[in-house]
């Protein structure tokens, strides 16, 4: 097994610089609680994943964990080098999962309003909708095949200003929906 914590690269996110350099604290409090989440990953990780988190530690724990989840729940899970992140197979049905973490970009508002919550996800939806197409039009999968994009948007605004019906308005741009 080869280690997730390993000496940052040019390029690393701070917080993945500041997980890998404390073991005091919070540091080292999170990765005792990703080891063994890795751990069951590892297998199905691609070659670029211990490089990437490292960059994007939120997007790709988000993989992480939701892979690890579905492992749990007994399904099928494939991963690949090339191609969406997550792949489920069932009696010959498959089922393509992209994993994303919406992010507040680079222009940090001073307060977050919906209307940039609402781009903001839109935004990450459209990057994977835009992977989709050209996993079509390589033919990584096929067009009849389910493709889901699980959208965590625990990283955008702060926690006041995520609610519930985010996710709706982001996919239907309706006023006002009663849930």
């Amino acid at each position: 097994m080869k280690g997730l914590f390993v000496q940052p690269q040019t390029g690393a996110s701070d917080l993945y610089r500041r997980i890998w350099s404390e073991n005091k604290g919070d540091s080292k409090n999170i990765r005792m609680l990703i080891h063994p989440v890795w751990r069951e990953f590892e297998p199905y990780s691609d070659k670029k994943f211990v490089d990437e988190i490292q960059k994007n530690f939120d997007g790709c724990f988000w993989e992480m964990y939701l892979t690890v989840l579905m492992i749990k729940d007994g399904l099928a899970v494939d991963s690949k080098d090339h191609g969406p992140d997550i792949k489920l197979e069932e009696e010959g049905a498959v089922v393509w999962v992209e994993a994303i973490s919406a992010s507040n970009g680079q222009n940090i508002p001073e307060k977050f309003t919906e209307e940039f919550l609402i781009t903001r996800i839109t935004s990450a939806l459209k990057e994977k909708k835009d992977k989709y197409l050209a996993y079509i039009e390589d033919g990584t999968i096929k067009t009849d095949e389910p493709y889901i994009i699980a959208v965590n948007i625990s990283q955008i605004g702060d926690l006041q200003s995520r609610n519930k019906s985010l996710m709706l308005k982001s996919i239907f741009p309706i006023n006002d929906e009663v849930l």
